[in-house]
């Protein structure tokens, strides 16, 4: 289960101080709209895969299963994106990473503390420094600016790259133990799609965007060739009133995806569109890797005139 409960404020990319804002969220293109959407279910969509492949391949997990979920969804998208090799496709994981720092804000509320501390799940925050660890990593070179920030403070940042390669080891292991090769005894088992039929016009939309992008077909294509599934997975997309969620079926090895919570993610940057363009200019990192395409304004050189 992914779970987004409480109310998520997600931001786009990093946190910090304001250096250019956007007039509203409106002035956000669809393409970026579009792209966070696709970003935070491309990772959903890998969290939960990680579930299915620990129960059907019995895999065994050290600690919570929901953190190795985490690993799986971040690592499947730092090699499928070759983050390695081009450090701006880092972007989808960087877009999907903030909803959780903004989930920590979100659940503190203004009511008091509502972090759930006895949940399966380990608190936002943590699942947010998790992701951009590993994207750093990943590829420290490419990244000093972002070391030593409020998105990687020094501390962290230092273990990162020997976290990486542990993440890397697991996931080359799982793919040699159960990988789909030559000699594969489940050739015709792998992830089904399906859609239900929306209610809502949103969710209607949210249906036109998956299915025009195709992303969601490419990744149960890959994923199917991967590994030697001993059955099918069902990866379905369906109604659930009330639940903007993700689960985990292992009684019936189903992936469910709620149109609610796409729902969400797109609510989620209408409304908070301007504080997200903000975080991307504010952090060093981001903002010399993504400030053209957010708009972000040339920070003032030194000594210039006022």
């Amino acid at each position: 289960m992914l779970r987004f409960a409480g109310i998520v404020i997600a931001a786009l990319i990093m946190s910090g101080a304001v250096t250019k804002a956007l007039a509203s969220a409106n002035a956000l293109d669809d393409d970026l709209r579009e792209t966070f959407i696709l970003a935070n279910t491309e990772f959903t969509i890998f969290h939960e895969i990680g579930h299915a492949a620990i129960d059907q391949f019995d895999i065994p997990v050290l600690g919570m299963e929901e953190d190795t979920a985490d690993f799986v969804a971040t690592m499947s998208m730092i090699h499928g994106h070759r983050v390695e090799a081009d450090i701006r496709q880092a972007e989808l994981l960087l877009m999907a990473a903030e909803i959780w720092i903004a989930e920590w804000q979100g659940e503190g509320g203004v009511s008091g503390d509502q972090h759930a501390y006895w949940d399966v799940h380990s608190l936002a925050i943590q699942r947010f420094y998790n992701i951009v660890c590993l994207v750093y990593g990943s590829n420290p070179e490419a990244l000093p600016d972002l070391l030593d920030t409020d998105a990687l403070p020094a501390e962290r940042g230092f273990v990162c790259e020997d976290m990486f390669e542990q993440s890397r080891r697991s996931m080359q292991w799982v793919l040699e133990t159960y990988g789909r090769n030559e000699e594969t005894r489940n050739p015709g088992f792998g992830i089904v799609l399906e859609f239900e039929d929306p209610v809502t016009d949103t969710q209607k939309q949210m249906r036109r965007l998956l299915k025009r992008s195709t992303m969601v077909s490419r990744l149960a294509t890959e994923i199917s060739a991967r590994l030697d599934w001993p059955r099918d997975i069902l990866l379905r997309f369906a109604r659930c009133p009330g639940n903007p969620d993700a689960y985990y079926n292992d009684r019936v090895a189903e992936i469910t995806i709620c149109y609610e919570l796409l729902e969400h993610f797109g609510r989620t940057i209408d409304e908070q569109g301007a504080e997200m363009i903000e975080r991307v200019c504010a952090n060093p990192a981001t903002r010399r890797l993504f400030g053209d395409r957010a708009g972000c304004a040339l920070p003032r050189e030194s000594g210039a005139a006022r």
